[in-house]
């Protein structure tokens, strides 16, 4: 039975995990305290707070988590030190003692003491059953959102329907696998196993279950690795059915002599690389949006860092993927044939690693063999007496030749023209663990315009000069999204990004095309580690004919500016499918010169930066909308009084000028001009009599208001302050 543990004694576990199903999962209440915690209002709540607000900082777990919770509810709060209890319970790599202060420590945000004394904070019901890896660790907070997910959804359920599901283990499993947010996650397998340690085992790891299955089953672990969860669990049930009845003992699988037979296997195989767990997260459509100069590019880019990877991380085939992405198939079949020793037939190049590798990314190529003769020939040496190619239809470089055995070999000036690829070559030679390490990205960043195109984007048509060099061709070629898309299905162990900065600025439904139904989540295409596709979505293209989809491990972002009211234009359909968060000018980021927010003004006094654009933005979303505010970008880079007056009259005041479409007299209000002296207004109203610009008139004409802004030399310290202190 999977309820034996020779490692951890389980009885008081799976004793306290069964009153939280009854108490919390099924009636609603607390663990630790008194009346409803496991409510559908409670748990909607960290829904908000915590799944919809996710911290992109480098904070530590805890110090997240604080943020997100500092407007929470005390019974909110204390439901998510319940959760955390729910989720270590299981981990045996986390000591009790960690446990007991990381769950009293998010309790203690509630304002509320811990109750004292409670049997399910004691050593023997935190021990643990199992290790779930420095992954489980590390995921912690998706693992923490899977939770949330599962409880709510289970609450939905009539009384009938979650009795059945909490007796039934492969109905419960089925449930489980069927939602959106169901699968990937360690969580599924952790639950199962409390929930029915007679059908699912206590393995945390779904990478785990493949290899025991493939060890035990004699079957290629890439191809296991592709079924789904719930059926690698009915093939280690009946694994273990059998292995205890050929021991006539209780088997447990991380033990002798169980435990190696698996993990021999498991490291003559080449695992993922360090860190990287394959996919077990949800993408992300998230847009930034919000008035000019509030940081919404900045968003954008310090989310980079997470899709690089030092080369030094990667396993060999992600290395050589890496290294491939951009080459063309004849830089792919020289740097093979450099490899082979500069002489092969054409069978051999094909089944070089490089050339599988290049052909994996280019699934829709059905004549791989077409493929390689036709650049073998395209740039064979125009001397060549056994190549019957017509010399006009060769490229340079020429630097291929074939001799009277058929065995394709290098040629002509290969060294020098070819010396970039020769050097590539090397390098991929050399492996991810060389010391000369690089920064591998895998992300896109674009910005869209007026003229951007799904051909940019996805697929179009593009012409190139024809072999001769006398004429022009049209090809089908990606575009920079569906480069990127074909990266991350041949590399589902880790996530990639595109980046669009003004994503409104172009006509986005245009650009995105069929994406409209490819992006949305429970469309994304899941792709097995060979790149083929395990469940999702593909469409057909329409320029190239292939089948595409959008891998789950690939995150859209997105900026767009607000000024222009541009979100309510977006396509109703788009819009469902992205998740938006607001980025509002925030005047504590202003640093003025000495990290207060304030700058000395010249005179022996100092300016206030914070209360000058917070009160210019009162001002601007009094008269205007708060769409039309100023960014604290404009301010967070001035330190002294002539920057100031600098941006002032070169960025402040042109934005002013647009969006109140030149009414100097609201201009005015903003600045506090009206009432202000002469000496203190930054844009002065004259009044023009028109004799004075005409002379004398027989007609009566009305004077006319003249507004002049003042040159940076010319405003005063007093004349910005006069703008956030009232004048008397």
């Amino acid at each position: 039975m999977s309820t034996f543990n020779p490692h951890h004694n389980a009885v008081p576990i799976f004793a306290a995990f069964e009153q939280w199903k009854q108490n919390c999962l099924l009636d609603g209440q607390t663990l630790f305290a008194v009346g409803p915690r496991w409510t559908s209002d409670l748990l909607g709540e960290l829904h908000v707070r915590f799944i919809d607000s996710p911290d992109e900082t480098s904070a530590v777990f805890l110090e997240k988590l604080k943020g997100q919770l500092a407007e929470a509810s005390p019974e909110a709060i204390q439901l998510m030190a319940e959760l955390l209890w729910v989720v270590m319970l299981f981990q045996s790599n986390v000591t009790p003692i960690k446990k007991r202060e990381n769950i009293k420590q998010v309790w203690s945000w509630s304002g509320s003491d811990f109750p004292l004394s409670n049997t399910l904070m004691k050593d023997e019901t935190l021990g643990g059953l199992g290790s779930a890896g420095q992954g489980f660790n590390r995921y912690r907070a998706e693992e923490l959102a899977w939770l949330i997910r599962m409880v709510k959804a289970f609450h939905q359920l009539p009384r009938a329907q979650q009795e059945e599901y909490l007796s039934e283990p492969w109905h419960c499993a089925e449930w489980l696998d069927a939602q959106p947010w169901g699968g990937g996650r360690q969580m599924r397998h952790i639950l199962l196993h409390l929930l029915f340690p007679g059908t699912f085992e206590r393995i945390a790891s779904p990478n785990d279950k493949a290899t025991i299955i493939s060890a035990f089953k004699t079957l290629a672990l890439p191809e296991v690795k592709t079924w789904p969860v719930i059926k690698l669990d009915r093939e280690l049930l009946e694994i273990r059915q059998a292995e205890e009845a050929a021991a006539g003992s209780e088997v447990d699988f991380y033990t002798s002599p169980w435990v190696d037979r698996w993990r021999l296997a498991k490291a003559g195989t080449e695992q993922p690389s360090a860190g990287k767990p394959l996919l077990v997260e949800e993408p992300r459509n998230l847009i930034f949006y919000g008035p000019p100069g509030t940081g919404k590019t900045h968003s954008l880019k310090a989310r980079l860092s997470k899709y690089e990877d030092s080369s030094s991380t990667l396993t060999d085939t992600e290395w050589l993927l890496s290294n491939l992405v951009d080459v063309v198939w004849w830089q792919v079949i020289f740097m093979a044939l450099y490899a082979l020793g500069g002489k092969a037939k054409v069978s051999q190049l094909m089944d070089h690693r490089y050339f599988v590798a290049k052909a994996k990314s280019r699934s829709s190529n059905n004549n791989l063999r077409a493929t390689c003769w036709e650049a073998l020939q395209s740039h064979t040496v125009l001397d060549s007496a056994t190549v019957q190619r017509d010399t006009a239809a060769r490229r340079a470089p020429y630097v291929f030749d074939k001799d009277e055995e058929g065995k394709w070999f290098l040629a002509g000036d290969w060294k020098e023209s070819c010396a970039e690829w020769i050097e590539h070559a090397e390098l991929i030679k050399k492996g991810p663990k060389s010391s000369n390490q690089q920064l591998v990205k895998r992300y896109e960043f674009v910005t869209f315009h007026q003229s951007y195109s799904y051909e940019d984007f996805i697929e179009g048509i593009r012409p190139e000069l024809s072999a001769d060099g006398q004429g022009v061709i049209y090809s089908v070629k990606p575009g920079v999204f569906k480069r990127l898309c074909e990266r991350a299905r041949l590399n589902p162990q880790h996530r990639y990004a595109i980046f669009i900065d003004e994503i409104n600025r172009g006509n986005v439904a245009k650009i995105l095309g069929e994406l409209i139904t490819l992006i949305e989540v429970d469309k994304r295409a899941h792709y097995d580690t060979e790149g083929r596709l395990l469940d999702g979505m593909e469409l057909t293209l329409p320029y190239s004919g292939e089948y595409f989809g959008v891998p789950r491990n690939l995150d859209i972002y997105g900026s767009m500016n607000t000024a222009d009211r541009s979100i309510a234009l977006l396509d109703a359909a788009l819009r469902r499918r992205f998740q938006f968060r607001e980025l509002m000018p925030d005047s504590l980021v202003i640093s003025g010169a000495q990290g207060d927010g304030y700058i000395p003004d010249g005179e022996g006094g100092v300016l206030n930066l914070r209360a000058l654009l917070d009160t210019l933005n009162r001002r601007i979303a009094y008269l205007l909308h708060r769409d039309q505010t100023i960014g604290h970008a404009f301010l967070s880079r001035v330190n002294d009084m002539e920057g100031l007056r600098s941006v002032l009259c070169r960025e402040v005041i042109p934005l002013l000028q647009e969006v109140f479409y030149n009414d100097w007299q609201r201009i005015r209000l903003i600045f506090g001009d009206v009432k202000a002296p002469l000496e203190m207004q930054i844009v002065r109203e004259f009044s023009d009599l028109a004799s004075d610009i005409f002379g004398e008139l027989e007609d009566d004409l009305p004077e006319s208001q003249r507004y002049e802004v003042c040159s940076p030399g010319e405003i005063s310290p007093e004349a910005i302050r006069k703008i956030y202190e009232l004048l008397a």
